[in-house]
């Protein structure tokens, strides 16, 4: 989530200069870490063979996204100078939107899996959706840039900078936050009515969750995106005189958001458990006994549930 600073025109521009080196201190080092941790998670998932690859290169820019976003707001911290720390929270916040807007591309995706399957399978290909994913992210994020980025090029003073931000960032919002939320929300609702009445059918069962497991995680984020969402809007209303509480509970509620949208791929898929487990393992030899056994497990599943839709 993005960490706006603009609301209020009597504070200085640099919030982070306001912070007690402490605080400061442990947000960069728990940073730090979650991106390790998401660095990780990204290289384990692209090493799976089981997911399908279309989920695996979405579910792959959702992780590139958190990814940046945390490193620009990290790298924030370090920056004294009034316009460029807020030229990188500029880029931050772009980057931020960019996960919302993934968001509702990987729920078209999976309504398009449930409700046209023979349409998929005969027209979509990851070669495609790629394409089709890639412009969408293109063309918002240049347009973010420019118009983000004229702020700072058209006003010399922090305080006209800050209102034009302000405008900008909210035009951003409006429209990005509730239209993300409307489309995810749409299709994942059809797509449960879909399956419920697949398992009716063919009396499923517990297997549904099982047999749909690239469906549930997208479902899991979409969720994650909404209550991280509802929790923005509630702390800018709360915070609307306090600058310097607002940002440090949105940077609280950014950490968050990213170790979810991490966590969700390591505890849901146990074949990216496997591959972030043999990674480790290279740094812990002691830990080859437990990769062999989950090696089996992942094994066993993948033999006896070919699909993962």
């Amino acid at each position: 989530m993005d960490n706006k600073s603009y609301i209020d025109d009597d504070q200085p521009i640099n919030q982070d200069s306001r912070m007690y080196t402490s605080y400061q201190v442990i947000i960069v080092v728990i940073s730090v870490l979650i991106l390790l941790m998401n660095g990780l998670c990204l290289v384990a998932l692209n090493r799976t063979h089981n997911t399908p690859a279309v989920a695996r290169f979405l579910s792959s820019a959702l992780l590139v996204f958190d990814f940046i976003t945390n490193l620009l707001y990290t790298v924030r911290k370090t920056v004294s100078d009034g316009r460029i720390n807020l030229t990188v929270q500029f880029l931050a916040i772009g980057w931020s939107f960019l996960a919302y807007v993934n968001i509702a591309v990987m729920s078209v995706e999976r309504l398009i899996v449930f409700q046209w399957p023979n349409f998929y399978l005969r027209r979509v290909t990851c070669a495609r959706c790629r394409l089709i994913a890639f412009t969408i992210w293109v063309v918002y994020i240049i347009a973010w840039t420019l118009e983000s980025g004229s702020c700072t090029l058209l006003f010399e003073t922090e305080t006209k900078i800050r209102v034009c931000f302000r405008h900008v960032v909210l035009r951003y919002v409006v429209v990005t936050f509730p239209l993300s939320a409307l489309i995810s929300c749409c299709c994942l609702a059809k797509i449960l009515i879909i399956i419920r009445t697949q398992a009716n059918k063919l009396k499923e069962g517990g297997r549904i969750v099982r047999n749909h497991k690239s469906t549930i995680v997208v479902m899991f984020c979409c969720i994650n995106y909404v209550i991280t969402m509802v929790m923005y809007v509630v702390i800018m209303l709360f915070t609307l005189r306090d600058n310097l509480k607002r940002r440090i509970l949105l940077e609280l509620l950014m950490i968050v958001n990213g170790l979810v949208d991490t966590s969700v791929y390591v505890l849901w898929y146990k074949e990216c458990r496997l591959e972030l487990l043999k990674l480790l393992a290279k740094l812990f030899p002691g830990l080859n006994r437990n990769v062999e056994k989950l090696r089996i497990k992942v094994f066993n599943i993948a033999v006896g549930n070919d699909s993962q839709t």
